[in-house]
């Protein structure tokens, strides 16, 4: 779509906003958008965001730009400026030729939590892109709403679960980003089984799920039945054996202090006296938590 002329009553509405009434240009900024320095980019992002909702039209003539560079900046832009005019032009940007574009802007329509995104969030989940499919099934969980669309909510949390067994780990990382805004429903035990992932990255992204789901701190969480916590647990605590990875081993500590579970405190205070420096700092901290936990639990 043209986006220039897409935008004529836009522009109108805005043409004092951008134009002689003492409000600064945004042309400058523009430009700098287009540099090949990283840091004159950013000064241009900046800048444009400081100018707020006024530089909106201005901003949605730059969705034509041949240049890619460009495209991804002004539609990380039309999320950071929160204005719901930009969603049917995030929405158009999610068939964008760039993939980066394309992924950005459901970047950014999950920053909006716009519900009217779920089809085309949909249709981009099932592309045969990695990119384009993980960034769409981390923005199915942001913008849906049963309040609004509950048919396709339902569809977009069907869609997500399914993700959380993709073949692609990059895939399954935002399958598990998108599926804490379900409150992790029905996910407990794959996100146990996740947290043996034969990837480093989906099982650290895993274990803050578990310690997420014990806490019960996910939106619109519900309570765990005894025995899938138990399991939870279970799996936090066998987290601790991570032998390569400290950043797991780490996650699982504080996973573990988050659940309040005080029945853990043997094992990690085993792993205080056999575990590395930093599993005996964050341990510390943990149990400190744990121990307050135990004492407000008490008669």
């Amino acid at each position: 779509m043209k986006i220039a002329a897409a935008t004529g009553a836009l522009l109108a509405g805005f043409a004092c906003g951008l134009c002689g009434c003492g409000e600064p240009s945004p042309e400058p900024y523009i430009e700098l958008l287009k540099s090949t320095h990283s840091d004159e980019r950013e000064e241009g992002a900046y800048g444009l965001l400081r100018l707020g909702p006024s530089v909106l039209p201005r901003l949605l003539e730059e969705l034509d730009s041949p240049s890619s560079q460009v495209r991804y900046i002004v539609v990380q832009l039309l999320g950071r400026l929160r204005d719901q005019r930009a969603v049917p032009y995030l929405v158009a940007a999610l068939g964008d030729r760039s993939a980066a574009v394309a992924g950005k802007a459901a970047w950014s329509l999950a920053e909006l939590r716009v519900p009217e995104a779920l089809p085309a969030l949909l249709e981009m989940a099932d592309h045969g892109t990695t990119e384009r499919r993980r960034h769409a099934l981390r923005a199915l969980g942001f913008c849906h709403s049963y309040d609004w669309e509950p048919v396709l909510s339902a569809t977009a949390f069907e869609k997500v679960f399914a993700a959380l067994g993709d073949t692609a780990p990059q895939v399954r990382i935002a399958a598990l980003e998108g599926i804490r805004q379900f409150g992790y429903r029905r996910a407990a035990a794959e996100v146990v089984r996740m947290s043996r992932d034969s990837s480093p990255e989906v099982r650290y992204v895993a274990v803050q799920a578990l310690g997420q789901i014990a806490a019960g701190v996910a939106p619109h969480a519900e309570a765990l039945a005894p025995k899938r916590r138990g399991e939870v647990i279970a799996a936090l605590v066998a987290a601790l054996d991570e032998d390569r990875y400290q950043s797991i081993r780490t996650e699982s500590i504080r996973a573990l202090a988050q659940s309040g579970d005080t029945g853990v405190v043997p094992r990690l205070e085993r792993l205080r006296r056999e575990g590395t420096e930093e599993d005996g700092e964050e341990v510390k901290w943990a149990l400190r938590l744990l121990r307050q936990a135990g004492e407000g639990s008490g008669p």
